[in-house]
Parts: structure tokens; sequence; C-alpha cells
């Protein structure tokens, strides 16, 4: 099957001078567009890829085992000290709440697998665990255009989100301060 002739169009040169061309204007189907167009579609694809990665936070860690470490990991800690490092390291002003697990990651981590008998799946999706945990409630205001945090200790059980038998997210159960 002949393609057509393709013709040439010009921009209008009281905006653009005389001898710009465009590309032609012929659109074809996607079976006979051929290789230009493909690689043309390429391009698109990898210029949109790129310009969406620009607006995400690669350091964010939104989600990741690390950033969980970050927020909610804090064995033997006694107060909220540690909210400075993680409102700079996630660019936070002032992070509003915060929860701390006074546990080793090893033993939280365990909640994430039911064969454990530390952790059962949850109506959430989640993993509420089975047993109780220290945990340090960070609460951040800001005054004097300080961040100061107020804190309340306790020992209840913890809710997680876990991906790949990793936490990944603290959300607090709804029974949450309530002992059994």
């Amino acid at each position: 099957m002949a393609r057509p002739k393709l013709q040439e169009q010009r921009l209008p040169t009281h905006l653009y001078g005389n001898n710009n061309l465009l590309s032609p204007a012929v659109n074809y189907p996607p079976w006979e567009a051929g290789e230009d167009a493909m690689v043309a579609s390429r391009h698109s694809l990898l210029f949109v890829l790129l310009l969406c990665s620009c607006f995400t936070d690669p350091t964010s860690g939104e989600g990741t085992p690390e950033m969980f470490k970050d927020q909610h990991v804090g064995p033997g800690m006694k107060d909220c000290s540690k909210m400075q490092f993680i409102n700079q390291k996630y660019n936070h002003d002032c992070k509003k709440k915060n929860t701390f697990i006074g546990a080793e990651y090893d033993d939280i981590k365990k909640v994430c697998d039911t064969k454990t008998g530390m952790g059962e799946k949850d109506a959430s999706g989640g993993f509420i665990s089975t047993q109780n945990f220290n945990v340090l409630d960070c609460e951040g205001k800001i005054k004097d255009k300080k961040c100061v945090y107020t804190e309340a200790k306790d020992n209840r059980k913890i809710l997680i989100k876990c991906e790949g038998g990793e936490p990944v997210h603290y959300g607090a159960p709804k029974n949450a301060g309530k002992k059994k």
C-alpha cells in the first residue's frame, strides 16, 4: 500500500520567521506508522517518566522498612528527642504525631508473620500484635518558632502495615491504650 505524499507545513512567518518547517502532518495508523513513530513514542514515554520523577522525593522513603525503622523503632527511648532527627531527615517542619515502639526491629518484624504467634491479620489489612509493646507517643506543636514535643508512654498492642514480611507503616489500633 502506497503512502500518501507528505505535505510540508510552515509556521506563521509573522511569529517565527520564514524558514521553519514542521514535521509532516500525516497520521498513520499504528501498524503503518513505521520506525520513526515508534522512536518518537518511546522518547515521549521516557520524557513523561523523567518529568514524573522530578516531582517525587527519592529521599522520602515513604513506606519503606528503613523509614519505619527511623520513625517508629526506639528501644530504650525515654523521650521524644529523636524527633529532631526525623524532622530534618524527612523535611518535616514539625511532625504533629509519631509513635516509637520500644522494641528491637526484629521483634517488631515478627508481628508481620502470623506463624510466629506475635501478630494477627487485622480487618484493615494490617497486622496487629498479639502482645503489648512499650510505646512512646510524641505530639508536636510549634511554640516560639520551635517544635516542642509532649510525650506519653503506654503499653499496648501495635498495628503495622507490612510488605514482603517487613513493617512499612505504623497505625494505632482502634483499641489503643486499652489493655487486655
